[in-house]
């Protein structure tokens, strides 16, 4: 229950500023996995402090409070799901294609915490077709064969960070599983996150 008082406790005016997100037509969905690398996905070093310090940046250029959420880092986005456990992420993939979004690769992120590597694998889906890419059995095979405890944001990002809002924005949504579980043979999952209109909800299994 901690982690849904945390979202409720966001002040009101603060989530009506953040939640408007929900009325653009998503263009790009990204999916992180803690899976240490998936084959064919480049890896990525990346700066922990410096990315939560871009999101203040961002968040203080946007007129948003970036610890709103109580999360301990930086954030812009509208928390649509908060950390539900157990989610299978199939019916996901056949709904973003048949909205016409197109998987377009990824990366594998790594950083250094407490002197130990994290890793985590990030796949992008999106409506622009020339970005297109062959979706592999190893990719396909994580969805099949794992649920995930899931937090789903939907987010602004501006077309062109120099013109910041004068260039346009579109929106992004990322779908974070910090944690995953291998289905045992013939083990169904309990539950699925699914796309629903503008936003996103979760079904329990029968």
């Amino acid at each position: 229950m901690q982690a849904q008082q945390r979202k409720n406790n966001v002040p009101l005016a603060e989530r009506q500023k953040r939640m408007t997100v929900l009325t653009r037509q998503r263009e790009a969905v990204l999916i992180s996995i803690p899976k240490a690398r998936l084959l064919g996905l480049p890896e990525v070093d990346i700066n922990k402090e410096k990315r939560n310090e871009e999101h203040g940046q961002e968040a203080e250029r946007r007129g948003l409070n970036a610890a709103a959420y109580q999360r301990g880092q930086s954030d812009t986005g509208y928390c649509v799901v908060e950390k539900v456990e157990e989610v299978s992420l199939r019916n996901l993939l056949g709904q973003l294609t048949s909205l016409g979004f197109y998987y377009c690769g990824g990366r594998v992120e790594s950083w250094m915490r407490d002197g130990n590597i994290l890793y985590k694998s990030i796949l992008e889906f999106s409506t622009d077709k020339s970005k297109e890419q062959r979706l592999t059995r190893t990719v396909l095979d994580e969805f099949s064969r794992y649920t995930f405890t899931v937090y789903v944001w939907a987010n602004y990002r501006f077309r062109n960070e120099e013109l910041g809002r004068e260039g346009g924005q579109y929106r992004l949504d990322t779908i974070n599983c910090p944690d995953a579980r291998e289905l045992e043979q013939f083990e169904k999952p309990e539950r699925y996150l699914n796309i629903q209109g503008n936003t996103y909800g979760i079904q329990e299994a029968d």
